[in-house]
């Protein structure tokens, strides 16, 4: 619709210009032009064409151009128009079949009717319970075979950094070997600590790197972070393996 308004004002600036350099030779042809636009003014192009007091040669064809263009733009402007009112009676002649349609077609006789169908609408499910993130963890060891204790951190005793809202330190044990004088299994430990935002979480991560000269790794998942010191070689690879992985594969 822009289109359409800019071209029919420069068409009208065009016809104006045009009658008036036709005026110059006669009156009665620049009346005319003026209902007629470009198709009035014929007569002035042809015979006082190179004439540069009453040559209408240029007004002439700047309105011709913005004519057409005017009428381009308006046409594409109904065709548009028509199409939607099209597609409006189409889905208004869908919507009247639909509500044609007999519905006591598609239910069972009354005598069929289940109880069930005219009781009271079953009560919404009890929303999950979202288990501790801590817990989860565990959970996910033991599932991985892994045998382990768990020990909670009392964050304001301890003086966890800023941030830790929950804290365990999780023990993981090697299988027993079933030769007695094998020496005894070994054991691996990690802190498993929990931020109360993510940020928070990466910021705290980002300085225990910086100020640990502990060889460790600090690994975060969401809002957990899992400080995992040096292994030693053997078993310890192990274990910390098992123990990183279970992490990562909490939601």
């Amino acid at each position: 619709m822009g289109l359409v308004l800019l071209w029919l004002a420069l068409a009208g600036a065009s016809q104006l210009w045009l009658c008036f350099r036709v005026a110059r030779s006669s009156v009665a042809l620049a009346i005319v032009t003026f209902f007629l636009g470009p198709i009035g003014a014929l007569y002035t192009l042809f015979t006082h064409h190179g004439d540069e007091e009453t040559s209408v040669t240029v007004p002439f064809i700047a309105n011709f151009v913005f004519c057409l263009l005017l009428m381009f733009s308006g046409w594409q402007v109904v065709k548009t128009m028509w199409q939607e009112q099209m597609e409006r009676e189409a889905a208004y002649a869908a919507e009247d079949e639909d509500s044609d349609v007999d519905v006591s077609d598609r239910l069972p006789p009354p005598g069929q009717l289940q109880p069930a169908a005219m009781s009271s609408p079953a009560p919404a499910p009890a929303p999950a319970v979202v288990a501790d993130p801590i817990d989860a963890y565990s959970a996910a060891l033991r599932q991985a075979g892994v045998s382990h204790s768990l020990t909670r951190i009392e964050v304001g005793s301890n003086k966890l950094p800023a941030g830790v809202v929950d804290a365990a330190q999780v023990v993981a044990q090697e299988a027993a070997a079933a030769d007695a004088a094998r020496p005894a299994p070994k054991e691996f430990s990690v802190t498993l600590l929990r931020c109360d935002t993510v940020q928070g979480c990466r910021d705290l991560a980002g300085a225990h790197m910086r100020q640990s000269t502990q060889v460790k790794r600090i690994i975060q998942n969401g809002a957990m972070l899992l400080v995992v010191p040096g292994a030693e070689a053997g078993s310890g690879d192990a274990l910390a393996a098992a123990l990183t992985s279970a992490f990562r594969q909490l939601p």
